[in-house]
């Protein structure tokens, strides 16, 4: 379901996650850039630097815009806004370990105030690790 929902992103999609590991979801992420979606990441500094994390890849070799949580604490939120319209959240981190062995779950929701709080909370971290 996730990655049906990225690759049906139109126009937007701002991911804040606490890491990305999933190479499934690193590609649908890339497909979505490549088709013209404004993408953008929010990620936690330490797990960007984990063996296996996508983040530094998707910003450096396909140029999406990332940003990195700079504060002593973890950013552990994991949620997607996708076209001002839809928010995902959950526990699900975006790993292998999520998609095939955790117990986890995820939302998807296209209530217009859980939209609007994701999208709020989104654009105060991007401002907070510009």
């Amino acid at each position: 379901m996730l990655v049906k929902t990225l690759d049906d992103a139109k126009k937007s999609l701002d991911i804040c996650v606490f890491t990305i590991t999933d190479d499934q979801l690193a590609k649908a992420i890339i497909r979505a850039h490549e088709r013209g979606v404004k993408v953008r990441i929010i990620a936690d500094n330490d797990k960007a630097e984990d063996l296996g994390s996508d983040v530094h890849r998707l910003t450096d070799e396909h140029n999406i815009p990332s940003r990195l949580d700079n504060s002593p604490s973890h950013m552990h939120h994991k949620f997607a806004v996708i076209d001002d319209a839809l928010v995902i959240n959950g526990s699900y981190n975006w790993t292998k370990g999520a998609r095939f062995d955790n117990r986890e779950n995820l939302t998807l929701t296209n209530s217009p105030k859980a939209v609007q709080g994701f999208k709020a909370e989104f654009e105060r971290l991007w401002s907070e690790f510009a």
